[in-house]
């Protein structure tokens, strides 16, 4: 599927709402691991939601009918360029940032946009 307005509509509420869940992972995992390194309970949070956010995604944003398999593996590379982008964005940001919380919140909006233009034209790129 082309990135379309109710596409782009469709993914910033869907973003919106795994983008929450993942967050609130996220603090959970750093506040019960006290971690010196935030990337870490990044990186844990963000493996937990990478199903989850391919399923919400393949369904309701993209209403995708392709096979799932292909899609999986394009979402997953994608998601897992997503995480190593976030990962060093935040390990920068937190040196900069000395709250966690505030550089992780600043690196998921960073890295949003890009994941979107990657779905759209690569990872739910319709065949028909």
């Amino acid at each position: 599927m082309r990135s379309k307005p109710e596409s782009s509509k469709r993914y910033v509420a869907t973003s919106l709402f795994v983008n929450f869940l993942g967050y609130a992972t996220f603090c959970l995992i750093q506040f019960c691991l006290s971690s010196p390194v935030p990337a870490i309970s990044f990186i844990i949070s963000a493996s937990l939601m990478l199903p989850i956010s391919f399923l919400i995604n393949r369904k309701w944003v993209f209403r995708s009918r392709d096979a799932v398999g292909l899609q999986f593996i394009r979402f997953s590379g994608t998601y897992l360029g997503a995480i190593a982008s976030a990962a060093l964005i935040l390990t920068a940001l937190y040196a900069v940032l000395p709250n966690p919380y505030l550089a992780q919140l600043t690196s998921t909006l960073l890295v949003g946009g890009a994941t979107f233009i990657i779905h759209s034209f690569w990872t739910f790129e319709s065949r028909n």
